[in-house]
């Protein structure tokens, strides 16, 4: 089956980032997440927290020095890895978070 992504997605070992899980008061504490892929449409986390599939949650993280922030969705649950859609990021973050999925990576020193 052939998987058609409107952005490019880029794996991001060792980074982190900060959600909550909407609840009936707003939004719980932030809970660090790995970040296992990213991309302009959303982003593949791995988590101790449990979370479900339809879980409303807000995401903060810095890129580039300046914050990127989002509401989205848990679409997917397998174990502890999450996908999550963005359904609302502003444009301009967007565009932070595209352009930091595109660079190249650094190569390592030796």
């Amino acid at each position: 089956m052939e998987e058609r992504r409107e952005f490019y997605r880029k794996k991001l070992p060792r980074f982190q980032i900060a959600l909550r899980r909407g609840t009936e008061n707003g939004f719980s504490e932030p809970r660090r997440v790995k970040v296992i892929d990213i991309s302009g449409g959303g982003v593949g986390v791995e988590s101790e927290y449990r979370f479900n599939v339809g879980d409303v949650v807000f995401g903060e993280m810095k890129l580039e020095g300046k914050p990127v922030r989002f509401l989205g969705e848990v679409v997917r649950n397998q174990g502890k890895i999450y996908g999550i859609k963005f359904t609302a990021i502003r444009e301009d973050e967007r565009k932070i978070l595209v352009r930091y999925t595109i660079v190249p990576e650094k190569p390592k020193e030796e």
